[in-house]
């Protein structure tokens, strides 16, 4: 799991995505827990909820 600079963490169900935005680097998004299938992005940031960390 990424502990370094800022980052988003997503969790619901057993699901968690994690949203880091490391320094001078692209945005990177990691995926944890069950098997799960959203169409888009979008779909999965509105079936989870937000928490900043």
């Amino acid at each position: 799991m990424y502990d370094e600079g800022p980052h988003i963490v997503l969790r619901r169900d057993g699901v968690c995505i994690v949203a880091k935005t490391p320094d001078g680097d692209m945005p990177q998004i990691e995926y944890w827990g069950r098997d799960f299938a959203f169409d888009t992005a979008g779909d999965a940031l509105r079936q989870l909820d937000m928490r900043a960390i």
